[in-house]
């Protein structure tokens, strides 16, 4: 049996057609047209899977710097899911790692986008292994000061840097992908 919103006229229930604004909502939403691969896996279940005890695990994490400093803005464990979503800073302009909803790092840059590049892990071989994807950001993603192209899977190695760029200029900011 289906429910309606009703009102009451002339002592009869009507439905009511109007529009509930809820379609404005779902449009207002934060999406991305990102799709993770069939074979993605978070390294937690990959490690579960091949029984490897919590002291033998590598610790995976991503590092926010100020580029050109050793001093560490924030970081965030790459442990627990299969893909974390890189973009700009969020809309209170005050969240820097995993504070946001969608965006898994948030990187306060104006050369970031808001949906800028996703590093995914994925299970290739029986073998867990990290990627970097530029998700046709407006500008350039860059590892290891090398531009990478959008829409491909790049591999990522212990201590590589995500920058972003536009036009010869680079981001003040940079992300190192660490295993240790």
């Amino acid at each position: 049996m289906r429910h309606y919103a009703t009102r009451t006229d002339n002592g009869r229930n009507m439905p009511i057609f109007e529009k509930s604004g809820l379609l404005e909502e779902v449009k207002k939403r934060p999406t991305t047209e990102f799709e993770q691969p069939v074979d993605s896996i978070s390294p937690v279940t990959f490690f579960k899977s091949h029984s490897i005890e919590p002291s033998q695990r590598p610790l995976l994490k991503a590092t926010l710097y100020r580029k050109g400093s050793s001093t560490i803005i924030n970081q965030l464990d790459l442990g627990s899911k299969s893909c974390y979503l890189i973009g700009g800073l969020s809309e209170d302009k005050k969240s820097f790692l995993g504070n946001n909803s969608i965006i898994d790092i948030s990187v306060p840059d104006g050369y970031c986008s808001k949906h800028h590049c996703v590093i995914q892990f994925r299970k290739i071989n029986d073998k867990l292994t990290p990627y970097l994807m530029d998700l046709d950001s407006v500008n350039v993603t860059t590892l290891n000061s090398s531009p990478i192209p959008t829409r491909r899977y790049v591999e990522l190695s212990n201590n590589d840097v995500i920058s972003f760029s536009s036009k010869g200029t680079n981001s003040e900011f940079e992300i190192i992908y660490q295993e240790g």
